[in-house]
């Protein structure tokens, strides 16, 4: 694709359902407010193969994309929490 089709998809994020950002260095999802205001209509995220750690970032994602049916983050590196109760 060139470089016009890409800036493209991107101002029409906020009507995309569906998105696979896999193999991309994904670390964190940015601050509060960040993922609804750009991709309030997300309904299946694939983040494959990225570099999220944490599953905050997960609960992040949660709450920031209410309508989101699927979350796939095969493949990162996600930490268990030393707390987690047994």
């Amino acid at each position: 694709m060139g470089f016009d089709k890409h800036w493209k998809r991107i101002a029409e994020l906020d009507n995309t359902k569906e998105l696979g950002i896999n193999d991309s260095k994904v670390r964190n999802f940015g601050t509060v407010g960040t993922l609804h205001q750009l991709m309030p209509k997300m309904r299946n995220l694939s983040l494959e193969r990225n570099l999220i750690y944490s599953w905050e970032q997960i609960i992040h994602a949660g709450t920031e994309l209410p309508i989101l049916e699927q979350l796939n983050v095969s493949y990162n590196r996600l930490i268990i929490p030393e707390d987690l109760p047994s």
